[in-house]
């Protein structure tokens, strides 16, 4: 049985599944949670956006689990807002195409 359960972590650690679980898995047990304690004020514009910001980052870093457990957790809602706008309200340069996360800039 060890020696199973030992062939089957590996197996889904080397497709990378095993760290996509582990943070499906939080991100459920904070849905959960925050359905269960008291009901979060909607976010004010600034943290949205600065949300809005981390979010990008996390998916031009290709941090996809993170990503999945910050917006529960931060019940960022589902609909994005534009890039430019988000850059814009932040006094950040304008967005540029980026390279996906592990390509040569």
């Amino acid at each position: 049985y060890d020696e199973l359960k030992s062939a089957l972590r590996e197996t889904l650690h080397t497709k990378g599944v095993l760290s996509e679980m582990r943070a499906r898995m939080h991100a459920e047990v904070f849905g959960v949670l925050d359905t269960q304690d008291e009901v979060r004020p909607p976010l004010c514009g600034e943290n949205l956006l600065i949300n809005e910001a981390i979010r990008e980052y996390f998916e031009f870093a290709g941090y996809r689990h993170a990503l999945a457990v910050f917006v529960a957790e931060a019940s960022q809602p589902k609909e994005r807002l534009p890039r430019e706008f988000v850059s814009q309200q932040l006094g950040l340069d304008p967005p540029t195409p980026h390279v996906g996360a592990g390509e040569q800039h």
